[in-house]
């Protein structure tokens, strides 16, 4: 991990200093034009992802629900079932 820690500091000492040629040789970054074709591509991706979020939080939701009211139904048992013991 420090090795390369140690890479990249080195890499980026080296490419920032004026007039050196490693930095004159790296090339340019691309350009990123996407086409339509691709952009609907990732605009559904995008959206699929947000749906099925959105399903996975109400599935959760329905079943901390469902937990919460079968803990409370067991709570009511216990206090009825313990105020009958004391009754008797």
């Amino acid at each position: 991990m420090k090795k390369l820690l140690f890479c990249l500091l080195l890499a980026a000492g080296l490419m920032s200093v004026p007039g050196n040629s490693f930095a004159k040789k790296m090339p340019p970054p691309p350009d990123t034009v996407l086409n339509p074709v691709q952009q609907q591509d990732i605009e559904r991706g995008i959206n699929d992802l947000v749906r099925y979020q959105e399903e996975r939080r109400a599935k959760q939701k329905k079943e901390a629900m469902i937990r919460i009211s079968i803990g409370a139904a067991l709570l009511v048992v216990l206090v009825i079932g313990l105020r009958r013991r004391r009754k008797k």
